[in-house]
């Protein structure tokens, strides 16, 4: 659902690249009507729509390929699509994050940030996680921010792992990069901090 009220399909009627939203405020009227707002828009694109993301000024849309901006303009077209980054897809459905005003997002080999521009996110880790993922598993990567911390955390399988069993941290306040294993208790992957104490 974008900040403008419409329900938006991704991928839908089977077209990786085609965005479909409902009338605004509606969750039945998708036909495009002259007398509602509906529509649909198929990227100009190569890759296929992995997820959208709703940040602070627009409705973003990544594919594993690029990045797309989706702007709410009003009648008749209702929303421009603008493509804001290239070669900068997820690697998969739940890999990327908002924090603040920034949008965050593990690629196939590198990791970026979007603010108003696509920025790949220098990283002294990046070769480290990327050369030990089992990228078999590669559509089980997950991110999370943890804003209290100023944190973006990313889980993944590594070796031989069909589960995330290793986590990436990037500081963002401090931008300092952190690496370790996942461990599990209660069936939950939690992380120990210095004294012991889990969150």
């Amino acid at each position: 659902v974008t900040a403008e009220r419409f329900l938006v399909a991704l991928g839908a009627n089977s077209n990786v690249r085609l965005v479909w939203w409902c009338d605004q405020e509606s969750t039945t009227q998708w036909g495009d009507l002259s007398t509602n707002a509906a529509g649909s828009y198929e990227l100009k694109t190569d890759g296929r729509i992995l997820f959208g993301a709703k940040t602070r000024n627009q409705t973003l849309i990544m594919t594993d390929m690029d990045l797309w901006a989706m702007t709410y303009i009003g009648d008749p077209f209702i929303y421009r699509f603008d493509q804001v980054g290239t070669n900068c897809g997820a690697i998969s459905a739940n890999a990327g994050c908002a924090s603040d005003t920034r949008y965050f997002w593990m690629g196939a080999n590198s990791f970026f940030v979007y603010d108003g521009f696509v920025k790949a996110l220098p990283s002294e880790v990046a070769d480290y996680v990327f050369g030990r993922m089992n990228i078999s598993q590669k559509s089980k990567v997950w991110c999370m921010a943890r804003p209290q911390y100023g944190e973006i955390w990313w889980h993944y399988p590594s070796g031989s792992s069909l589960e995330c069993n290793s986590y990436v941290v990037y500081n963002e306040r401090e931008n300092q990069w952190t690496i370790g294993e996942s461990a599990w208790a209660a069936g939950f992957r939690v992380r120990m901090d210095a004294v012991g104490n889990t969150f």
